[in-house]
């Protein structure tokens, strides 16, 4: 999880430069922090709930809103 984040924050400084590429891997990183709380919805469910339907409005911001940046 702590590498997750630290790779957020390293793509989160080139997504707002407006790089494609960075748009596609927050994509796929947001998508396996959110099977990782998939998995972990037994335990906490419902901060993995929270954490899921978080996922989902990044992975849409960043797939529907991503080409404004870059204009």
């Amino acid at each position: 999880s702590l590498i997750i984040g630290l790779a957020m924050v390293v793509l989160a400084f080139f997504l707002l430069t407006g790089r494609t590429w960075a748009r596609i891997l927050v994509t796929i990183v947001v998508a396996i922090n959110a099977v990782s709380h998939v998995m972990s919805l037994p335990a906490q469910p419902w901060w993995s709930l929270i954490m899921i339907g978080l996922d989902v409005l990044v992975i849409y911001a960043v797939t529907v809103h991503g080409r404004e940046v870059r204009a």
